[in-house]
């Protein structure tokens, strides 16, 4: 007896049959379309992505959302909002590709940046310094510095950084 007899496929009749109606279909590679022909422009691919696919225009970056889907830090990701996400791919090649950074550390670049107080302790300093350069007297700089950057600062201080002398404005 056949074994494909013996597998009952449906109680209806008339689907039970069916498969013996069918013809016989010519068998190979493009058996079906035997007596169609290509069509003139090509049958190519559409320009499409699939969700497997990285579906970015060469020159497109990459967007604050992918960033963060790959694991970049929240601290990165304000960078990226701030300068933009292909000026950031730029400095984060730069960073990847510097030698005197410290030791990699599980994948990641170790960056050591001052906090933004010091780039403004550096600028007082330097006003501080040009206008004693100037001959002003550590009390007026001490105004100056309140009156015009809002900054506080001792008289002692504004004395000490004086008395350095070495501006290179």
């Amino acid at each position: 007896m056949d074994a494909q007899q013996d597998v009952k496929r449906s109680t209806n009749q008339k689907y039970k049959d069916e498969h013996l109606q069918i013809p016989l279909l010519p068998e190979g590679v493009g058996a079906r379309h035997k007596h169609s022909h290509p069509p003139l422009q090509g049958g190519g691919y559409l320009n499409i992505c699939t969700d497997s696919e990285v579906c970015l225009p060469e020159n497109s970056p990459a967007s604050l959302s992918e960033l963060a889907a790959m694991g970049v830090s929240r601290t990165w990701c304000n960078v990226a909002s701030a300068i933009g996400t292909e000026a950031f791919l730029e400095v984060w090649q730069i960073l990847d590709q510097s030698h005197d950074q410290g030791a990699e550390l599980n994948g990641s670049i170790r960056v050591t940046v001052p906090r933004y107080e010091r780039f403004l302790r550096y600028q007082r300093n330097r006003v501080i310094r040009s206008l004693a350069n100037q001959g002003k007297n550590p009390a007026d700089i001490q105004k100056y510095l309140k009156a015009e950057m809002n900054i506080d600062i001792s008289l002692r201080t504004v004395q000490r950084i004086a008395s350095k002398r070495r501006c290179t404005t």
